[in-house]
Order: C-alpha cells, then structure tokens, then sequence
C-alpha cells in the first residue's frame, strides 16, 4: 500500500521517468502501480526479444510502425513504441500517467503535444560505478550491451547538463535504500506538481542545482573508471 494516501489529482499529468539502465525506474513503477488507482503506466512495444528482468511496462512484439505508435525512438539497436492512446486515455480518467523514457526527441515531442501536462524528473541512483556493472551481468546481459549502457549512462547526465530545463525535478536513489523510501519520495515530489504553480517550487531547484554539481564527479568516476567495467 502507498505510503501517501491521496485523492485523484486536480490535473492529471504526464509523468516521465528519465534515467540509467539498473536505476530502479521500473522497480518504482511496479510499486507505484501497487499503491493506488490515481495512476496509470505505460505500457512501450518494442521489437526486441523479452529478457528475464524486463519491468512490467515492456510488451514485447514482433513490430514497431508508425500505423500503431505515434512516438518511435531507437535504443540499442531496437525501436520502442509510444502511443497517445493510452496517454489520452489516462487523461480522460483524471490519471496521473508515468511513461519511462530517456529519449530526448520523444520527451520534447510529448511537451508539445500536451502542454502544460508534461512533467520530467530525472531519477538519479547513486550506486558506485562497479555496483552499476554488476547490475547488468546479474541481467544476463551481454559484455558488450553492457559497455554501451555504461556508455549510456554518462550520455544521460551530459543530457541534463546541457537540457537541464527539461527537467522539472530530481528522485534521489539512494544506494541502501529500501525501494519504498524511493517511492516515498516520490510521492512527496508530485504532490508539488499536483499544486497550480506556474514555476518550479525552490526544492525541485535546489535538487536540480545539487544534481548538477554531483554530475561533474560522476563524469570523473567514468572516466577513470576501470577499462574491464567500460
């Protein structure tokens, strides 16, 4: 059960999840799914194969076309699918709707699309950089996947960076953290988003701020990271 118990929001909201491989993104999203009917996930086609630890919103199928999903991204080497079905679905019911993406093109296509709904929150896990390359063997997945995540990983924070006013707040993954505590904190973010501000409240600025100066010692951990675990 939800730690937070909350009526159905005044404005339901488009809710991307932008972070690495082995955050917890969907660790989080079965337990949200779990605490209550105020929201709703999305569930991406992609056309590559299912893998034994993928996270409830993956449905794997044979193709991705543009006749079936109206936001197609590629993402090592396989394309996912996006459908505005199920986001005007969710609007419709006054949901909250989570959608898991790190694509850039796809986020700022959705602001567009649905103005004033989209928020994004960059979810940050600060395991050490080994704990990150265990993840990914414990998945079963192959040496040089995981190089290109790894890779990945620091691509997402240049990303934030560089479009850091793409994101309206930061979740903090707290390596020892029990997944509850994430979902806590969760929930203590959109209660924020649930309020009719027109600008972010200064706690999303000062983790968006904390954030930024954390990056630049992790991009130092990368690269001195070493060449078996890149």
């Amino acid at each position: 059960m939800s730690l937070i118990t909350k009526k159905r929001p005044p404005l339901s909201l488009v809710i991307v999840i932008f972070g690495a491989s082995g955050s917890g993104k969907s660790t989080l999203m079965a337990l949200l799914m779990q605490s209550g009917e105020q929201y709703s996930l999305h569930f991406k086609g992609t056309n590559r194969p299912p893998r034994r630890f993928d996270g409830i919103e993956i449905r794997c199928v044979d193709r991705i076309e543009s006749s079936e999903y109206d936001y197609i991204y590629q993402s090592y080497g396989f394309h996912y699918g996006i459908q505005r079905s199920q986001i005007d679905s969710a609007i419709a019911e006054n949901l909250h709707h989570f959608i898991i993406c790190n694509n850039l093109e796809v986020i700022q296509a959705l602001k567009r699309d649905y103005p004033n709904r989209v928020r994004v929150i960059f979810l940050d896990f600060d395991a050490p950089h080994e704990t990150l390359h265990a993840i990914q063997v414990a998945r079963k997945i192959d040496d040089d996947e995981i190089k290109l995540r790894l890779v990945k990983t620091e691509a997402l924070y240049k990303i934030f960076l560089h479009e850091r006013e793409l994101f309206d707040d930061v979740l903090y993954n707290r390596y020892g953290d029990k997944p509850e505590v994430l979902h806590l904190k969760l929930e203590q973010i959109l209660e924020h988003f649930d309020m009719p501000i027109t600008a972010r409240p200064s706690s999303a600025l000062k983790r968006l701020d904390r954030l930024a100066k954390e990056i630049h010692t992790r991009l130092s951990a990368f690269r001195d990271a070493p060449l078996e675990h890149l």
